[in-house]
C-alpha cells in the first residue's frame, strides 16, 4: 500500500509526478492517527499486504513519519520510503530514529534514495544544482 505523505518537498525537481516543492502543500501531510486507522482497517479486512510504502513530497518534511513507519513496523508491515536523502532527512532527530527503528525491526525497512543520473551534473539539471 502506497502513502503520500504530502506535497511539500525540500527541492524542486523539472518532473516531479505531483509538482512537489517547498511552497507546494496542496496535499495536508497525512498524520500518524490516520495511519493507524488505515492499518486497522487493513487488518479487519485481511488485505494480504506486506508492504506499506511512503512517498510524498519528501517523506522527511512530514513531522509524522517516524511514528507512522514505526506503527506500520509494529503492524508487521515492511515499510519502504521514498527519499532524496537530503536535509530533512539528516535531521539529527530522523536519523536517530532511523537508526533506532532499524534497530527494532531489522531488515524490515527500507529507505530508496532518489538519483536522477549517475553524474553529478545530469543528476543536478533535473533537481537543482548541489542536489546530488
Amino acid at each position: 500500500m502506497w502513502l503520500n505523505t504530502g506535497t511539500l518537498c525540500n527541492i524542486t525537481c523539472a518532473n516531479c509526478y505531483i509538482d512537489s516543492s517547498p511552497t507546494n502543500d496542496a496535499l495536508v501531510y497525512l498524520s500518524a492517527s490516520e495511519i493507524a486507522d488505515y492499518l486497522s482497517q487493513v487488518q479487519k479486512r485481511g488485505w494480504p499486504l506486506r508492504e506499506i510504502g511512503f512517498t510524498g513530497g519528501e517523506p522527511f518534511m512530514n513531522p509524522d513519519t517516524l511514528d507512522m513507519a514505526r506503527l506500520s513496523l509494529e503492524a508487521g508491515f515492511e515499510v519502504l520510503i521514498l527519499t532524496n536523502a537530503m536535509l530533512p532527512m539528516m535531521r539529527l532527530t530522523m536519523r536517530s530514529g532511523l537508526v533506532d527503528l532499524n534497530a527494532a525491526f531489522p531488515g524490515k525497512l527500507t529507505l530508496r534514495i532518489s538519483l536522477d543520473h549517475w553524474d553529478e551534473t545530469r543528476h543536478d539539471a533535473e533537481r537543482g544544482k548541489g542536489s546530488f
